[in-house]
């Protein structure tokens, strides 16, 4: 778990997971998450998916979306989250057909 935050008003995020692995049918998982700031999500490839993309410090989480993985190579997607005070990754990692 990551805790960014030096006093109650400071900005944060805490992100319950920092890597997750899905089989080569794909699939969804959800990311759990606590912030006190508007934040951006970009997946860095096109077979991996968040929704939504954007929130505020209402949120508490979103979704990652994987699309089949038809090689047998494992692949691995980044979602980077943004916003005002920090840059945060987490790894999403899928494995090839059997």
């Amino acid at each position: 778990m990551l805790l960014l935050s030096c006093a109650d008003d400071d900005p944060y995020m805490t992100i319950e997971n920092r890597d997750y692995t899905f089989e080569a049918a794909g699939g969804a998982q959800s990311v759990v998450f606590e912030t006190n700031v508007d934040w951006k999500a970009v997946p860095s490839m096109g077979w991996c998916t968040v929704s939504p993309t954007s929130g505020n410090d209402r949120a508490q989480g979103l979704t990652i979306t994987v699309a089949a993985n038809d090689t047998h190579s494992q692949r691995v997607c980044k979602v980077t989250f943004t916003s005002c005070c920090y840059v945060e990754v987490i790894k999403v990692t899928q494995q090839g057909k059997k």
